[in-house]
């Protein structure tokens, strides 16, 4: 992984194409809330970045809607301050929206 996620991620697991995937998304690192994201193929075993989120959420939510291939990271916060927003990964593509 890039970062040391110690507290509050979201983890989803996905299959894309095939490949079993295991989603880490925001968090918190004891010092800062982050936007990263991360996979862990659970065939090779091996941790891919993705291109990370707009905003940086501690305290998380994730869902995967196997139609499509979308990935919804819900709600989280920053600063104690609560996210009523989702960011929306396309797995396919690694495009966030």
């Amino acid at each position: 992984m890039s970062f040391q996620r110690a507290y509050y991620p979201a983890a989803c697991y996905a299959q894309v194409n095939g490949e079993r995937r295991l989603y880490v998304c925001g968090g918190y690192d004891g010092s800062n809330y982050l936007s990263s994201c991360e996979y862990l193929s659970m065939d090779t075993k091996t941790w891919f970045i993705v291109p990370s989120m707009s905003t940086a959420r501690g305290f998380v939510s994730g869902a995967l809607l196997s139609i499509g291939g979308k990935l919804f990271v819900v709600c989280g916060g920053y600063n104690m301050r609560p996210f009523s927003s989702c960011e929306t990964l396309d797995v396919n593509t690694n495009m966030w929206y």
